[in-house]
């Protein structure tokens, strides 16, 4: 394997010879138990337990061999890692239901349940680095370490709900949930979610056109919960002349902490339309989010760098649209068309800090501050002065998209069928990561072109890649088929010849992720190797490094009824 001259990696020989053997066992089990207590032509009260839990166990043990390039560099020879972990999680939900049936004219269904979920995760990890005689085992390192790491988070909540109709055309609903987690300041306090909804079904506004149409607005409140131990300030382990110490973490506690709160307003209406042919929903909201979870910096003179806790606020405005034609009925061919299309913008309202970046305006930052997007992409840009240029900070973008839209058919002729999906995405930007790292390799496959002055045009993006940041951000729209779906309906006489006992039977070939279409410079222009969270939780959205390549699959699927 030749040595890289340009990064102390050889990755056609780490591909070759790295190993990670990994071993996944996985159970999910459910169980529900009915009682039917009361059963009239008026009364129907039914018991209602059901439970589950999922299982997952997983060990790996990766070896990294003494010869690997990036070994002999950092002069360690081999590293070897053996892991086990467990993730554990269960619930329990106990609920009653009652329907009641005075009136003809008028029906009732009450629910008032519990729910209980825990979750817990343990993780041992083991390391041994400078591998004596590069044996694969943690024992044979003479640099040697161990992490451990133990999760458990308990919630609980009570609910009731009530849902009444009237004539079969108005439809209400009122309800409360509340709930508390292990994962607040106070575990033993309850939050409360209101909501509440109503739908009013019109008719045939105008037959032929709209034959049916209904009216819908809905209130609802929800609650994001605080992630495990940030009400904590952790003990990390230290030593100080060999004995073994505690050190407080650099990040405060937030002894107070409680969920975010999402109060969301929604409103639209529903048709059926064109002779029965299609449907149409329309549907807007407007969400505000308060008590956001945000990590702030503090004063160094308060001996901590950062506390992560309660305070902004956010609001989000959005518009949807679906719509479905039965566009053809002919003879034995028949064709169905399905749109959706989806779009929303967010804003800052409430900030009780300063505004602050997520990251760095040198490689592209996410600026958190009032009244402004909270996805708003700020980057280093230079502006003429007397005597040069000064290198500014400015908003070079917005990583959310204009819109997302997806556009399904199906056509069928006699027992075939054909269904494709395309999806569409407009704007949004995202930091081409393996881009600019191929360039500052200078590896780049247009590196060596030559400007109108001459120059690499690699050379002009990297000399200037510190001072104007937008060279590595694209627009990342793109166009996908995201599924083909080609299904035969097996005759029925050919299937009992085959099989006595069974009745019907469909053979489906299908491949998902087939192609796309993008002005995008590299991969998937999906790719989010570093998460794909909401803003101000992951400062690594819409970015791109090195994310591995987008895989298509494609499916042969037999499936008998009997």
């Amino acid at each position: 394997w030749p040595v890289n001259p340009i990064y102390p990696s050889n990755p056609l020989q780490t591909i070759a010879q790295l190993q990670n053997r990994e071993w996944v066992w996985r159970y999910i089990n459910t169980a529900r138990l009915t009682f039917d207590a009361i059963e009239n032509n008026k009364h129907h009260l039914r018991f209602i337990a059901y439970g589950g839990a999922d299982v997952l166990n997983q060990s790996n043990n990766i070896y990294s061999p003494p010869s690997l390039q990036y070994e002999t560099s950092s002069a360690t020879f081999g590293t070897t890692v053996a892991s086990w972990s467990a993730n554990v999680q269960t619930n329990m939900n106990l609920n009653i239901v009652d329907t009641w049936t005075p009136r003809s004219w008028v029906s009732a269904t009450t629910q008032i349940g519990t729910q209980f979920e825990e979750r817990t995760f343990a993780q041992t990890r083991t390391s041994g680095q400078n591998l004596i005689g590069g044996l694969q085992e943690v024992t044979a390192g003479t640099i040697q370490g161990i992490a451990q790491t133990q999760l458990r988070t308990d919630d609980f909540g009570v609910f009731a709900q009530t849902e009444v109709l009237f004539w079969d055309k108005l439809m209400t609903t009122v309800g409360v949930r509340a709930d508390r987690s292990s994962n607040n300041g106070d575990p033993g306090q309850f939050f409360f979610f209101p909501k509440a909804s109503a739908s009013y079904r019109l008719g045939a506004v105008r037959p032929g056109w709209v034959d049916e149409m209904k009216l819908r607005v809905a209130y609802g409140e929800t609650g994001n919960q605080p992630l495990y131990g940030q009400k904590f300030t952790a003990l990390n382990n230290s030593n100080i002349g060999g004995l073994g110490a505690l050190q407080v973490s650099a990040t405060e506690a937030a002894p107070g902490i409680r969920p975010e709160r999402q109060a969301e307003l929604e409103g639209g209406l529903d048709m059926t339309i064109l002779g029965n042919k299609g449907t149409l929903e329309l549907t807007y909201y407007v969400r505000n989010v308060s008590d956001m979870l945000i990590t702030q910096t503090l004063a160094p003179t308060t001996g901590y760098s950062s506390q992560t806790s309660n305070g902004a606020g956010m609001q989000i405005r959005g518009a949807e649209v679906v719509a479905s034609i039965f566009a053809v009925n002919r003879g034995e061919f028949s064709w169905t068309t399905h749109l959706n299309w989806g779009a929303n913008r967010s804003k800052i309202t409430f900030l009780p800090v300063p505004a602050f970046l997520l990251g760095s305006p040198q490689s592209g930052a996410v600026e958190i501050q009032l009244g402004k997007s909270a996805t708003q992409i700020i980057g280093n840009d230079t502006l003429p002065q007397s005597g040069g240029r000064v290198v500014v900070p400015r908003v070079i973008g917005d990583g959310n998209p204009n819109w997302n839209a997806g556009w399904g058919n199906e056509f069928r002729y006699g027992p075939f069928s054909l269904y494709a999906l395309l999806d569409r995405q407009l704007g949004g930007m995202a930091a081409n990561g393996t881009w600019r790292h191929y360039d500052l390799s200078q590896n780049s496959v247009d590196y060596d072109n030559p400007t109108a002055t001459g120059l690499k045009i690699g050379d002009v993006r990297r000399t200037t890649y510190l001072q104007v940041t937008n060279i590595y951000y694209q627009d990342d729209s793109y166009l996908k088929l995201r599924e083909a779906t080609l299904s035969w309906d097996i005759p029925p006489l050919l299937v009992r010849r085959l099989y006595a006992g069974a009745s019907n039977a469909k053979l489906t070939f299908s491949g998902r992720n087939l192609f796309w279409w993008t002005n995008y410079r590299g991969g998937d222009p999906e790719s989010q190797n570093f998460g794909s969270a909401a803003i101000p939780a992951s400062v690594q959205r819409n970015v791109e490094l090195a994310a591995y390549p987008a895989s298509k699959s494609f499916w042969l699927t037999l499936s008998v009824d009997f």
